[in-house]
């Protein structure tokens, strides 16, 4: 929204809460926020603020490991039309080469 960032994810199934972990630069992150739903907003950011953002899900169990960053910038307009994770652009949750015909690259045996 308007000055601020939202983070957004898809349930996980059998996960009772989400933990998220913000930073400035994408090196050094905050401690834990618990979340209870899917979405994290950032509030009262400037024009071309940068945040990144981590997700783990818990349960009685404990938590998972956590996600990928994902990173945003706050737009002038309001609404950012990207969202750069792992260094590449994308306008959703999709990536962009699937949408092209072009499968991912596959890693192995690690």
């Amino acid at each position: 929204g308007a000055g601020g960032l939202r983070v957004q994810w898809a349930a996980v199934g059998g996960a009772t809460g989400y933990r998220v972990r913000v930073s400035t630069d994408g090196f050094a992150w905050s401690e834990p926020i618990p979340v209870s739903g899917t979405s994290f907003d950032l509030p009262a950011l400037g024009h071309g603020s940068v945040r990144y953002a981590r997700v783990a899900a818990g349960n009685a169990g404990g938590f998972g490991p956590e996600s990928t960053p994902v990173g945003g910038c706050v737009a002038a307009s309001g609404q950012a039309p990207l969202l750069l994770v792992d260094g590449f652009d994308r306008r959703d949750r999709f990536v962009k080469e699937l949408e092209k015909g072009i499968d991912p690259p596959a890693v192995e045996g690690v």
